[in-house]
């Protein structure tokens, strides 16, 4: 089971595998600063892999693990989804909280979604018809925080429960934050590590971005800034705007071409980064110790090239959205019953390499697996503020 005393790479210190460089300490809030960023322009993502820098302390409440004795005490309750845009990981948060609801034996009805194909602003109006239509709650994966503030007041003022990933609103029942810094952050340690033991240090790295959506651009300037710190010796010589698998096939292929000696690319997703491996297999770059790849979100076409041991496929950053949705599940329907829950989570990031991918399958193959809860989602029992809370970001 991993641990929350290891590092952000999941490694015991006392193993005599390889270590990760020592790091230097810039922190989070030294990151904010240096890069310019408040809350809006992070887009309220969220950091682990350190202390949380707040005044107030976290909730201790332990949440309970779910059981197949809670009857149908929901049953006729129904729970939307609205999601910004159709992925991978919004599936598998989605699979988590039905999976809960059956389990639980709930009876809430969390059938229907309400997909936005990307626009922000068709997210917000269409979410409209959950309070039109009467819907008791309502789970909101938006990317951006326009337009749901309002939202959000009229919601709560029809006495719906919300619980919003990524982009905060102050009339949310809970947020749950998403770590991107530290996401970057431990992607970037991760290939620092390779560029000591492989390369001397030295060599050139390119990055993929997404330069329209605010939280993912701190994910990627928190690589850069990382891998400026631990690497003043290894260049960045190029950017692709990659995101899909195409993207980043077309994107690799760019950068591979322009730079033949190119030793790593830093990707802020997986799609993106597995569409870098096929055009890095296609140049002839198939040593994982000459060639490294690292992405976000730790889908399962790059856990599998992990597990081989021999791919250039070698690092991600996993949120734990299968636990996350569980648990989002779980305080819904506890809320929905009247109870308390935590006014806003955590979600902290975990890197994932060849070295601990097995442990990692198995320790996430249930998504209501409590150690996980509590070891990567930390819960606080006061207001959300978006100020003096940015050094968890």
């Amino acid at each position: 089971m991993f641990d929350t005393g290891k590092s952000i790479r999941g490694k015991d210190s006392k193993s005599t595998k390889r270590q990760p460089v020592r790091l230097t300490n810039l922190s989070r809030r030294d990151f904010i600063r240096m890069a310019g960023l408040g809350a809006v322009g992070i887009g309220i993502a969220a950091c682990g892999g350190g202390p949380p820098i707040t005044t107030a302390a976290p909730a201790t409440t332990t949440t309970a693990a779910p059981t197949t004795t809670a009857g149908p005490p929901l049953a006729g309750v129904r729970c939307g989804i609205s999601q910004w845009v159709q992925a991978g990981v919004h599936d598998e948060i989605i699979d988590a909280i039905r999976l809960y609801q059956e389990t639980a034996g709930t009876g809430m009805d969390v059938e229907t979604v309400l997909d936005a194909g990307g626009d922000g602003v068709k997210q917000v109006t269409d979410a409209e018809a959950f309070i039109t239509q009467n819907f008791d709650g309502a789970f909101i994966f938006n990317i951006q925080p326009e337009g749901w503030e309002d939202w959000g007041q009229r919601a709560q003022d029809a006495g719906l429960i919300t619980i919003t990933w990524t982009s905060w609103f102050p009339t949310t029942t809970q947020f749950i934050q998403v770590d991107n810094v530290g996401a970057g952050f431990g992607v970037a340690e991760a290939a620092a590590e390779w560029f000591q033991e492989k390369k001397g240090g030295k060599g050139k790295w390119a990055l993929f971005e997404l330069t329209s959506i605010p939280a993912l651009t701190a994910r990627t300037l928190a690589m850069e800034v990382k891998m400026a710190e631990l690497l003043p010796d290894v260049e960045l010589v190029g950017k692709a705007e990659a995101y899909s698998n195409q993207t980043g096939v077309d994107g690799g292929a760019s950068l591979i071409q322009a730079h033949p000696d190119l030793d790593a690319i830093l990707c802020f997703n997986d799609d993106g980064m597995l569409g870098a491996q096929v055009a890095a297999l296609e140049a002839g770059r198939d040593d994982p110790d000459d060639f490294w790849l690292g992405g976000v979100d730790a889908i399962a076409g790059a856990l599998d090239e992990m597990k081989k041991g021999t791919s250039i496929v070698q690092a991600s950053a996993s949120f734990l959205f299968g636990a996350s949705g569980a648990l989002a599940s779980m305080e819904m329907a506890a809320a929905l019953q009247g109870e308390s829950i935590p006014t806003w989570r955590n979600q902290t990031a975990l890197i994932v390499d060849a070295e601990n991918v097995e442990e990692y399958i198995a320790d996430t193959a249930d998504p209501m697996n409590q150690k996980i809860w509590d070891q990567y989602s930390i819960p606080y029992n006061r207001p959300f503020n978006p100020e003096t809370d940015v050094g968890l970001l």
